[in-house]
């Protein structure tokens, strides 16, 4: 089908495989959990800072994990010219997948948090994704450092585990400082904050989605101790374990 204006839409992905291609730009910006996509014969994921970009055309392929939401931009590629970011897209669909800058992120999380956001009108979703387009696009090279993104995959492949921001640094290149630097500057946040949001992300997947004890999820997800996930469970998200799967059961039993 053919698009004249952009939507933007918040979804949940299945975790059967679906396949299919469309003739416009697609962006798929997490909020919660991952996405597995093969785009054209490139494999990755959507999750944390991970997002994808899949041209018009592209037949791709996909599967939820656990509880996610996303952020997904369907976009006619006159839009992504007026955005003026119709080189950056072109750069970004040979590879599919990239590290979006923090605005975009930000971006997409107030845009996500709207329920009225797929109803809106068409010249406020065209805003939105005219926005988080250009957001994505802002730095100068089009995307985060290489050294970023190698960064950042090895942080979520290590999230779970033991994870030495030195190693890192070092398999990446650069220094501990340097890599601290940059994950400020293009992300706006510390490589350990990244690695947190990864696990917090996990743990509360298997607080919804199963009955294991919390001391079990602590340890699966990379936390010390049950302690140690309640203390930055109710530091950023507000919650206790507990509380949450209370919470979910709740919500759950009404439906």
């Amino acid at each position: 089908m053919s698009l004249a204006e952009p939507t933007v839409h918040v979804r949940s992905y299945s975790q059967e495989q679906s396949a299919h291609a469309h003739p416009f730009h697609q962006l798929v910006l997490p909020l919660r959990g991952e996405l597995q996509l093969d785009v054209g014969g490139r494999l990755g994921r959507a999750a944390g800072c991970l997002c994808v970009v899949v041209p018009p055309g592209e037949r791709h392929s996909f599967a939820g994990s656990g509880e996610n939401r996303f952020v997904v931009l369907d976009v006619p590629e006159a839009v992504v010219r007026a955005a003026g970011a119709l080189a950056w897209i072109d750069r970004a669909s040979r590879d599919s997948f990239f590290v979006a800058p923090s605005r975009a992120m930000q971006l997409a999380a107030i845009a996500g948090s709207d329920p009225g956001l797929e109803s809106s009108p068409a010249g406020v979703q065209q805003a939105w994704a005219t926005l988080i387009i250009q957001a994505a696009a802002a730095n100068a090279a089009g995307r985060p450092p290489r050294v970023v993104e190698r960064a950042v995959v090895m942080l979520e492949q290590r999230a779970l585990g033991t994870v030495r921001v030195s190693e890192v640094a070092r398999a990446a290149g650069v220094s501990v400082g340097h890599l601290h630097t940059l994950f400020r500057t293009h992300l706006g946040r510390t490589p350990l904050e990244l690695v947190r949001e990864r696990r917090l992300e996990a743990a509360h997947a298997l607080l919804v989605g199963g009955d294991l004890p919390i001391a079990e999820v602590a340890l699966r997800c990379g936390f010390a101790d049950q302690a140690s996930l309640t203390h930055a469970m109710r530091r950023l998200r507000g919650c206790t374990p507990g509380e949450l799967r209370r919470a979910h059961s709740r919500t759950s039993r009404s439906q």
